[in-house]
């Protein structure tokens, strides 16, 4: 798309591996395909970010019909943030269609008001600490229905992911780290994030279970099958999140406390159903 562009006399940087990646503060963030310093058609002179998309046909045709601000109003919110971001007035909106390779271009003007809203929205979902509402009660809602989020919402699914991020310890700052409440950090390492610890206790928001009251603050009790099962550090009475997204209820079968009792430092790493 770059390479088009040029060809027809657009002046486009910052481009592939030269993209700028813009900081909007409090975990917001993204990169912009390229920055346009001159030579748009009716508009030589101005200043572009440039965001390229690609489309199946359907969505291509509908994008013909509306507009991006009516067809994708996610990929127009894009747009109005990264123009914030880069006190950049105009954006150049590219599509290509995946099935015949047709073009589409449409050249988007900045709204303040809209692109701060949606930068204020974005600011309190990345540090609020619980799930925010969905944006319908009905599971079969078509924006919901394609969420990744959707099963959080809806089925209550257990998480797969052990790391920071899924921590009940876990806090997101308004300046853009992350603490930890169970070692009083005020900056988790970035690279650490994405391993966590052995302290490791899962988020409510991301297990299937009811929450207990615990009197330990650095566990949690999820109610699982009737039974009040603990998680933290791992002993022989307490689940590590690793354990719990394993074994998931099978963890509260009394075998498997057994087992555990048992043979000190045994740990449940896969339950298989027979």
């Amino acid at each position: 798309m770059s390479a088009d562009l040029r060809a027809i006399g657009i002046d486009i940087q910052e481009t592939g591996d030269k993209q700028r990646f813009l900081k909007l503060g409090k975990h917001v963030g993204g990169s912009v395909d390229g920055i346009i310093e001159g030579g748009v058609p009716g508009a030589e002179k101005t200043r572009h970010i440039a965001e390229y998309k690609t489309h199946a046909l359907r969505s291509f045709d509908d994008l013909e019909r509306k507009g991006v601000k009516d067809s994708k109003p996610v990929h127009w919110a894009q747009m109005q943030v990264y123009m914030l971001g880069t006190k950049i007035k105009r954006a150049l909106y590219v599509a290509v269609c995946k099935n015949d390779d047709r073009l589409y271009t449409e050249r988007v003007k900045y709204d303040e008001v809209a692109a701060q809203n949606l930068l204020d929205r974005g600011h309190r979902i990345a540090t609020t600490e619980r799930i925010p509402a969905p944006i319908s009660t009905d599971a079969s809602w078509y924006q919901c229905k394609f969420c990744s989020a959707h099963s959080f919402c809806f089925k209550r699914q257990l998480t797969q992911h052990v790391n920071c991020r899924t921590c009940a310890h876990a806090t997101p700052e308004s300046d853009g780290t992350w603490s930890c409440a169970r070692w009083e950090s005020k900056n988790i390492p970035g690279d650490f994030q994405k391993t966590g610890c052995d302290s490791h206790v899962l988020h409510p928001d991301l297990v299937p279970w009811t929450v207990k009251d615990s009197t330990d603050p650095h566990e949690a009790v999820y109610e699982i099958n009737g039974k009040d099962i603990r998680n933290g550090e791992g002993d022989a009475y307490v689940y590590g999140s690793k354990e719990l997204v394993a074994g998931g209820d099978a963890c509260a079968h009394d075998d498997v406390q057994k087992i555990r009792e048992t043979f000190p430092g045994a740990t449940v790493v896969e339950v298989k159903n027979g």
